[in-house]
């Protein structure tokens, strides 16, 4: 059964409007004729259950507990009276009904649910725990508090330093209050920047503007910068007339985290589990919420499944000790306008890589520090500390494994996300990860590589700033085995195996389906957006003042999806708004895109004021430093427009950030110009300007001090993967005869992955095609050796000569092998010449030649190159080598 698509789920909430439209009574909730007046007395030990029976709660009360089923309803009075109840749980149980207010009636006098009592007292219940509000199957629970405006943005500065100020908003905050408490976020690189002011009476104020009392004690930017990128802050609501909070001991106590936390951190928590009739959140204000522990949160879908109508909307968030909102195992839910803030671990939280087709819009999210729930939650010295889920004896590598935690916690690309805000996180504001499987609960609900190669069903206008990492990162994946001697980290570990590949249908031989990243702002990050895999396309980016603005991944190897390909188009990217000290002062260059490898294509993109400053380098775009994977030569980077003394790009040199500088992926750097956006020479490529095997010395070549590299014109290029079955030898290349006397020395793209690649290495040189070079190894030559081509035009070829000097037999085969069906579809030995010119003659690469100290071959990409694959549509075209020495 297929997936609803975006049209169902919209289909859905308007469903939900019309179905309360029609069933709605003609009076408020709580006029309902049929309501009973209900004034129980309090006795905090006393549990009171409603069993088919309809309050209406018409004074204060507190309680034990409250338990509602069976046809039972309580309905909150809405008389102008304030109403605290004051419990330790409320369980809306099978048929059980709790109203306050409704979408047709919005509750208009103030409520308080306070949740009470410590982690260490009486028995919990066995689902929920202690201190919550449960809602069961075929509960229904409706909380519809005033709307208000949940945030907008300012619509001029705040300057640091004033005092009571009055402040100009984008949006009418006419329906905020004297005496209201907003939030204003950071706007610069500090993610802890936020201020939170109390609403002073302005007499004056036009409803676009309020007076904030206190002194400011940072500046807030409230306009958009002169290449149009809106780097406003944004402002929230913290304060509501319905209150749900758990009331908090002064100090942290035992079983809660104190080694990490010197404050209580066993908040309430709000849970919706399967099968419930309705769950509306409306217009509420929750904080001291959430507990260090798994699934407590302040508000938990729960394995509801199919929750379509269910609603979290106009909701402030804040001050709480475990998420936001989060969603486990729940398809349909509709999140809008919520306001989290100030919130332990991931606060908007798909938690199982299960959840599809649920509804993001116009959320913000704020301040979100690190939790210890999970490992991505964790910061450093979480991490460390704690390992009860690791194998015994393991120590956490704390940046593989941890420090992930995100405003957005994204575990399944179908999903839908839509004006949302991450205004300043520990670590990063959107964060789509992959589990190979769904987990926890949810294990076995999908198959392998589903959440992988799902299509993003939409992700358009949203915003990332502030973030101490990224604003938007899209890659990794979550261990889901449990931790053993081989595996040893703690399950849900974050993990490097997850490669995005979006297909129709999760089919890999059907075709892609691109992932777009639309009109996406970021700023103030290290790194406004992170991508690896294919199809992305991000398109319509609005950056500025990020160290990187975009970084763009594939793989080390070949891209895991042949053919997929990276996008940046019509994008704005700024290095810097005002060049200020907090810029200049930043230690890593200001790079516009960085990549790592390819394919990829950038075009038609605006680039702006990248120009270095004192110490600080700045470029429009560059490579990866100290990277050791391929850097493919078939970058595409056209069209593409720089203001007046912008630095294009660099290719990098020794020491700083770049250190040694001399990976085997920065000596292959090199991309192709072909209508001089970058180089103002059109059809050339720029290489790595000291890898004389990429040049010649015939005057196609020259350098560019500008760039540091050479620029080169009527070559072709071509790259060989070479994998060696071996880790003991570096790879040394030189021209064929070696008349300029310049070596390369390579040591292996995966040479330090033991892992993965405990009995190989793979090199990857980039070298001029049409040309001879001799290989030879620093240690005994391996057994097997595999060359793999590619990135060849039709009919261009490299002539290698291999030593094999002592080898008492060799055997070479042809071998074409198709990459996503993992098939080899024709394969032939090499017939062996009797001379040098023999190989040279063959035009199809299927004579080898042996001097006993040399092993000749060709390889000839004999078929149509097209763009973006790295092998042909017929197959990658390799040849293979086993020797044998006369030491066995």
């Amino acid at each position: 059964m297929s997936r609803p698509t975006m049209k169902a789920l919209w289909m859905s909430v308007l469903f939900l409007v019309l179905d309360l439209s029609i069933s709605a009574r003609a009076q408020c909730p709580s006029q309902d004729p049929e309501l009973i007046p209900w004034n129980p007395v309090s006795d905090e030990n006393r549990d009171e259950v409603i069993d088919g029976q309809k309050y209406l709660l018409v004074n204060s009360t507190e309680l034990r507990s409250i338990t509602i089923l069976n046809s039972g309803r309580l309905v909150i009075a809405d008389s102008g009276t304030p109403i605290k109840i004051r419990v330790r749980w409320i369980l809306i149980d099978t048929d059980g009904e709790f109203h306050i207010g409704s979408p047709e009636c919005p509750h208009q006098s103030p409520v308080e649910i306070a949740l009470f009592g410590r982690s260490d007292e009486g028995s919990p219940d066995p689902t929920f725990g202690r201190k919550f509000i449960g809602v069961r199957e075929n509960g229904t629970i409706v909380i519809h508090g005033q709307t208000k405006l949940a945030w907008t943005f300012l619509e001029r500065p705040i300057i640091e330093g004033s005092v009571d100020p009055i402040v100009y908003l984008v949006d009418d905050a006419s329906t905020w209050s004297p005496g209201d408490r907003v939030v204003v976020a950071s706007s610069d690189y500090d993610w802890t920047h936020a201020e939170e002011f109390d609403l002073a009476q302005c007499s004056s104020c036009q409803p676009s503007q309020v007076q904030l009392t206190g002194t400011v004690q940072y500046a807030h930017s409230g306009q958009l910068t002169a290449e149009q990128v809106d780097v406003r802050a944004e402002v929230a609501l913290l304060t509501r007339n319905i209150k749900i909070y758990g009331e908090m001991e002064p100090d942290c106590y035992a079983g809660n985290m104190c080694q990490f936390f010197d404050y209580d951190t066993f908040g309430g928590h709000t849970r919706v589990l399967a099968g419930v009739r309705r769950a509306h959140f409306y217009g509420a204000e929750l904080y001291n919420m959430g507990q260090q522990m798994v699934g407590n949160y302040p508000i938990n879908f729960h394995l509801v499944g199919e929750a379509y109508g269910l609603v979290a909307q106009q909701l402030s968030i804040h001050d709480c000790f475990s998420r936001c909102v989060a969603i486990q195992s729940s398809n349909g839910v509709h999140i809008e306008d919520v306001v989290g803030y100030n919130t332990l671990g991931h606060c908007f939280f798909l938690a199982d890589g299960n959840e599809q087709d649920n509804l993001f819009v116009h959320n913000l999210g704020l301040l979100t520090k690190s939790g210890t729930i999970v490992p991505s939650d964790r910061n450093a010295e979480m991490c460390a500390g704690i390992l009860d889920g690791v194998y015994p004896g393991h120590m956490p590598d704390v940046e593989k494994e941890c420090m992930g935690v995100s405003t957005f916690w994204i575990s399944h690309p179908n999903n839908s996300f839509v004006n949302n805000s991450a205004a300043g996180s520990e670590q990063n504001g959107f964060f789509f990860v992959f589990h190979r499987v769904p987990t926890r609960l949810s294990s076995g609900t999908l198959p392998p590589f589903h959440g992988e190669r799902s299509p993003l069903q939409l992700f358009q206008g949203n915003r990332g700033h502030s973030n101490n990492n990224t604003g938007f990162f899209m890659d990794r994946g979550v261990k889901v085995e449990a931790a053993s001697q081989e595996y040893p980290a703690e399950t849900l570990s974050l993990q490097d195996y997850a490669r995005y590949m979006p297909h129709e249908n999760r089919d890999i031989l059907q075709p892609r389906v691109p992932a777009i990243i639309k009109d996406f702002t970021a700023y103030k990050n290290r790194m406004g957006l992170f991508v690896r895999g294919g199809d992305i396309f991000i398109r319509g980016a609005r950056l500025t003042d990020n160290d990187i603005g975009v970084q763009m991944m594939s793989d080390i190897g070949l891209p895991p999806d042949a053919g997929s390909h990276q996008e940046v188009v019509g994008s704005i990217l700024v290095s810097t708004s005002n060049a200020d000290d907090e810029w200049q002062n930043r230690t890593y260059p200001s790079v516009g895109i960085q990549f790592c490898e390819g394919p990829l294509y950038i075009g038609d993109n605006l680039f702006f004021e990248y120009r270095s400053i004192g110490d600080r380098q700045a470029y429009g775009v560059g490579f990866c430093p100290q990277h050791t994977g391929q850097i493919t030569h078939s970058l595409h980077i056209p069209y593409n427009t720089f203001d007046a003394g912008s630095n294009r790009a660099y290719f990098g040199r020794v020491g700083g950030i770049w250190g040694s500088y001399d990976s085997d992926g920065d000596m292959t750097q090199s991309f192709h110009d072909a209508v001089g956006s970058l180089t103002g020479e059109q059809m050339v490529y720029a290489v790595r300007h000291d890898n004389r095997l990429m040049q010649r010395d015939d005057g196609s070549c020259f350098h560019d001090s500008e760039l540091n590299a050479a620029i080169c014109s009527g070559l072709e290029y071509g790259q060989i993967f070479i994998n060696v079955s071996t880790k003991a030898t570096d790879l040394l290349i030189q021209r064929d005869p070696p008349t300029d006397g310049y070596t390369l020395r390579m040591q292996g793209s995966n040479r330090l992955d033991t892992v993965n690649y405990p009995d190989s290495t793979q090199f990857q040189p980039v070298l001029v095609a049409n040309d001879s070079y001799r290989i030879q190894w620093t240690g005994q030559f391996p057994n097997s050796v595999t060359l793999n081509p590619v990135n060849f035009r039709q009919w261009t070829y490299i002539r290698l000569a291999l030593h094999y000097r002592g080898a008492a037999s060799i055997s070479v085969r042809r071998v074409v092998w198709q990459q996503m069906e993992n098939v080899i579809t024709a394969q032939q030995p090499l017939i062996l010449g009797s001379s040098v010119g023999d190989v040279d003659s063959d035009p199809n690469g299927l004579t080898y030649y042996f001097d006993s100290t040399f092993l000749y071959v060709k390889l000839v990409n004999r078929f149509p190159f097209v763009d973006f694959y790295y092998c042909p549509l017929e197959g990658c075209q390799m040849i293979w080598i086993d020797a044998t020495s006369l030491d066995h």
